[in-house]
C-alpha cells in the first residue's frame, strides 16, 4: 500500500459510493457497472490483504478450479502493485458472465476487506469463496426485514436474492460483513457446501 497510509485509510477512500445517474434501480446499475469494471490501485492492494489472511479466494463458480486465487502461489511469485497481478485478478473477474453479479463481487470482496481489516485479530484458515459469504449475507439482510421468514427461507430465497440486487452497495458491503462475522462466530467454514449460495448466479433475479 501507499507509504505512510493505513489499509484502513486506503478502503475508506474506496467505499463503492455509486450513483444510480439515470437508472432506476441498484440492479440495472450494477448491470452496467458491471460491464466493465473501474478498479483503482487501492482496490488491487485489499485484494492482496485478503490473501494474506486466508488461504485464497474463489470468485464465480466454486467448483471451477479456475475461479480459485490461492494464497501461497500469488504472494510468492507475484507483487501488489504490479500489473501481472491485476491481469490475473481481471481475467478471473471476467470469467462471470453476469454484469450484475460480477459487481456484486466487486462489492462482496471489499465487505470482506473491511471486516479483517477491522478485526485484525482474525486469521481466515480457508479459502474465501465469494458465493458462499453471499449467500450468508443474502440471507441475513432478507431476515432483518422478514424475521418470520426464517423457518421458510428456502421458499422466500429467489425473492432475497432479487431484494438484494436491489439494495446500496454500501448496504451490501454491510451485510457481507454481517456474514463474515456469523461464519466466524458460528465456527461454520467459509468453504460451507451452501445450498443457497450455489444459486447465486443461475438467474436468481428474474422473475
Amino acid at each position: 500500500q501507499p507509504p505512510g497510509t493505513s489499509l484502513t485509510d486506503v478502503l475508506a477512500s474506496e467505499l463503492p459510493q455509486g450513483s444510480l445517474g439515470d437508472v432506476s434501480d441498484w440492479f440495472q446499475w450494477r448491470e452496467i457497472e458491471g460491464l466493465m469494471p473501474r478498479l483503482r490501485e487501492p482496490y488491487y492492494f485489499g485484494l492482496w490483504h485478503l490473501l494474506e489472511r486466508s488461504q485464497g479466494l474463489v470468485l464465480g463458480n466454486r467448483f471451477d478450479r479456475k475461479t480459485r486465487m490461492i494464497s501461497d502461489v500469488v504472494l510468492k511469485s507475484m507483487t501488489p502493485g504490479e500489473g501481472q497481478f491485476e491481469h490475473l485478478f481481471e481475467k478471473m473477474l471476467s470469467r462471470i458472465a453476469s454484469p450484475s453479479y460480477r459487481q456484486m463481487t466487486l462489492e462482496a470482496l471489499f465487505g470482506m476487506m473491511q471486516f479483517l481489516v477491522w478485526h485484525p485479530e482474525i486469521s481466515i484458515k480457508s479459502y474465501l469463496i465469494v458465493e458462499v459469504v453471499l449467500g450468508y449475507a443474502v440471507r441475513i439482510n432478507w431476515l432483518k426485514h422478514h424475521p418470520l421468514d426464517a423457518d421458510r427461507y428456502n421458499d422466500v430465497r429467489g425473492k432475497a436474492w432479487r431484494q438484494f440486487y436491489l439494495e446500496t452497495p454500501e448496504t451490501v458491503t454491510t451485510r457481507v460483513g454481517d456474514a463474515m462475522a456469523f461464519l466466524i462466530a458460528s465456527g461454520q467454514a467459509l468453504v460451507d457446501d451452501d445450498e443457497d449460495a450455489a444459486s447465486v448466479h443461475k438467474g436468481d433475479f428474474d422473475q
